[in-house]
């Protein structure tokens, strides 16, 4: 353990491998501002939210065609359950995609 790190070095180990690359130079020798440490949290941050959006969408799926194949059978189940995949779909990828086009192509006007 680096002296100069305290406690703070021995618990990095607990740490995603990106972001325990750039953790000891930032806090250790203070030769970084923390920018990496910043980025690298926010992508780890954007993995982990995307993962529970997934998680989430499936769990909301899979619920949806429990109780439709539980009251008006299966066919029903699965055309709800089609119809909410396809709309997850739309809001979590193509909304986004669609707004970052706008944005990126500079078509957006400030007021």
């Amino acid at each position: 353990m680096n002296s100069s790190c305290g406690c703070i070095w021995r618990w990095s180990s607990l740490l995603p491998s990106s972001l325990r690359c750039c953790w000891r130079p930032s806090i250790c020798t203070g030769s970084s501002s923390g920018a990496h440490i910043r980025q690298a949290l926010v992508d780890n941050s954007d993995r982990i939210i995307r993962s529970a959006m997934l998680f989430a969408g499936l769990i909301l799926i899979g619920t949806t065609w429990l109780i439709f194949d539980m009251v008006l059978g299966r066919p029903a189940a699965a055309v709800t359950a089609a119809v909410l995949g396809v709309v997850l779909l739309l809001m979590w990828i193509v909304m986004p995609l669609a707004i970052r086009r706008k944005y990126v192509d500079g078509s957006h006007k400030q007021a």
